[in-house]
């Protein structure tokens, strides 16, 4: 009987159909083997997975294309311009510090710019600063930039003129710059200060840029400058320093690329400070307008070939020294002599470009020490001097002021004096050589 059901089962078993057995190294048993319905979705989702990638890569495609074209635009870009609003807090001139800029391709390669760039500031008291400059700037393969400018600066007012030498190194969202400047003009009669002569001064500038590359629309900036000589006005006439320097910290925001705003904060020796706010234009020749309002294409703009024709970042303002001028000189006689308690003339002689005030008198003077005194005569370079009671040697000194109170170096007079002939009577005896009696008879 077992027999018989063991038959059975063989037979029940052969009747099996071969999809429902697992195949060979299959994890999927009988229960687990997809249905034709199942199979339907899973084909599905398969083609939707590969639209989806499809569609990802045409998008991307698309996104690197139209990318592609900005920056081709861009490197069709041959000059740029720029003209800066600018106020100041040290200031009160309305609009000092604004300027009007432009740079243009003299030679464009891939690999090399050589450039022009012009710019007119205008500074304080009316003057205008014209800069014009010369550089090149090589782009290397390791996606940076190295490059040199050579520049002249000119006061039109003025006529101070200087010269400017400039190193550049650029990459994707940062820059760095140094400048050196140098007098041309002599010192020469100032018209900002009266009495003073003025020139350009001699100094140096670093500067860093930096750009977020995750939104490149927000930059910042870091200088540090420093003047050389007496009476700099790094901080204007009315703060005249020595070697001084200062520290510059800035942010810009630039929504588009034809506006950018931008605030400084620069702070020097002597607890002296400024703040200045600018708004700038800048309009790229050669690139479509669509691409100058578009907030998209100011990432290009931080990129290493999307700023290749960036104007150059140094100090267009002439930094000037001054010195004051000798305007008044004064002398006198180098000795005089004359007895106790006497009176003695005394004429200065005073060479003054704006006219002599007075003369005043050292009343720390041995002369006057020693009970002498100086009376004014019929003007201001004549005067009376009475010597001392005692005799012996003197000094008178004194400093001449001119109207606009500018003093005159210090001279002297040296005074001997003696003692009086008519305050010490001599007896003279004399042998006479006649004898009186009744007759005069010769001795």
């Amino acid at each position: 009987m077992s027999s018989v059901v063991y038959a059975q089962n063989i037979d029940s078993s052969k009747t099996a159909k071969n999809e429902d057995l697992p195949t060979l190294n299959s994890t999927l048993t009988p229960s687990t083997q997809p249905t034709p319905f199942e199979n339907k979705i899973i084909k599905g989702a398969s083609s939707f997975a590969k639209s989806r990638e499809s569609v990802s890569n045409y998008a991307y495609a698309q996104v690197s294309q139209l990318a592609s074209d900005a920056f081709e635009k861009w490197l069709k870009q041959y000059g740029n311009a720029r003209i800066t609003l600018n106020t100041q807090t040290q200031n009160s001139k309305a609009l000092a510090g604004s300027s009007a800029d432009l740079l243009f391709g003299l030679h464009n390669q891939e690999n090399r710019l050589d450039y022009i760039q012009f710019d007119t500031h205008y500074e304080d008291s009316d003057d205008m600063i014209v800069n014009v400059g010369l550089g090149q700037r090589y782009f290397l393969k390791n996606n940076t930039m190295l490059g040199y400018n050579l520049f002249y600066d000119q006061n039109m007012s003025s006529n101070v003129t200087r010269t400017g030498v400039g190193l550049e190194l650029w990459r994707d969202y940062f820059k760095f710059s140094g400048n050196g400047y140098f007098a041309l003009s002599d010192w020469q009669d100032s018209d900002e200060l009266q009495d003073y002569d003025e020139k350009a001064a001699d100094g140096y500038d670093i500067q860093i840029e930096g750009y977020l590359p995750s939104y490149a629309q927000l930059g910042g900036h870091v200088k540090y400058e420093q003047y050389f000589g007496d009476d700099v006005a790094l901080f204007g006439t009315d703060h005249l320093q020595t070697n001084p320097n200062a520290i510059t910290v800035g942010l810009s925001y630039t929504p588009i690329p034809l506006v950018t705003f931008a605030a400084d904060y620069k702070k020097g020796s002597d607890s002296l400070d400024d703040t200045a706010i600018s708004v700038s234009f800048n309009y790229a020749f050669g690139i479509p307008w669509s691409q100058q309002i578009s907030p998209d294409a100011v990432q290009i703009r931080r990129s290493l070939m999307g700023s290749r024709f960036d104007f150059v970042e140094r100090n267009n303002d002439i930094v000037m020294q001054y010195r004051k001028q000798d305007v008044i000189k004064l002398s006198l006689p180098a000795s005089l002599s004359g007895e106790i308690s006497k009176q003695v003339p005394l004429t200065a002689s005073v060479d003054t470009k704006n006219g002599l005030d007075h003369i005043q008198w050292d009343p720390s003077s041995s002369l006057l020490k020693a009970n002498g005194s100086v009376t004014q005569g019929s003007d201001a370079t004549h005067f009376t001097v009475t010597l001392p009671p005692v005799a012996g040697q003197y000094t008178l000194k004194g400093i001449a002021y001119d109207r606009h109170n500018n003093a005159s170096n210090s001279a002297q007079t040296q005074f001997t004096v003696i003692e009086s002939s008519a305050g010490n009577p001599q007896i003279t005896f004399k042998t006479p050589e006649t004898a009186w009696t009744d007759r005069a008879e010769p001795l």
